[in-house]
């Protein structure tokens, strides 16, 4: 009587399970990312000193006046203002390019306790001959953050030779 019992409460909870039913992931929630929005300061290609492919982040006005004119000359464009108490410079470089390179910051996103830059580097197609060289730079004002870490990805595109 008691196995008895027991196969019969088996299949008596086994009637009422209802069948597996898809997972949905409605209630589920992604990782936190925050996208930051960002100002272009200033771009170019005559970034001449800068040679190789670099980024800086500059977090006061001395270091980023020196750098400025490191880029633009002492006679070339004025340092624009930044008030660094509510932001930062971001530099990026792409360092010697044929002349119809390009580099962008495209998006600026904070996730756990860094913020990730994601950079475009448009890049002449192979068959574009040129002797001249260019160096592409773009200069963004970032708000201020408390993440400590900074980190970026490069995407590269092939552009025309124009």
């Amino acid at each position: 009587i008691l196995v008895l019992g027991g196969v019969l409460y088996y299949f008596s909870m086994r009637a009422s399970v209802p069948a597996a039913q898809p997972v949905s992931n409605a209630g589920l929630v992604a990782p936190s990312e925050k996208e930051i929005t960002f100002k272009v300061l200033d771009q170019g290609a005559g970034a001449s000193e800068i040679a190789a492919r670099k980024n800086y982040a500059f977090y006061n006005a001395e270091a980023f006046a020196t750098f400025w004119k490191k880029v633009h000359g002492e006679k070339g464009k004025p340092v624009p203002n930044v008030d660094f108490n509510k932001n930062y410079v971001i530099g990026v470089f792409a360092g010697e390019k044929p002349p119809a390179a390009a580099i962008s910051v495209t998006r600026i996103v904070e996730e756990g306790d860094k913020r990730s830059v994601a950079i475009r580097i448009a890049e002449p197609k192979e068959d574009c001959a040129s002797k001249s060289k260019a160096n592409p730079y773009e200069f963004i004002v970032v708000p201020v953050s408390d993440h400590t870490g900074l980190s970026h990805t490069d995407e590269r595109t092939k552009v025309g030779c124009d």
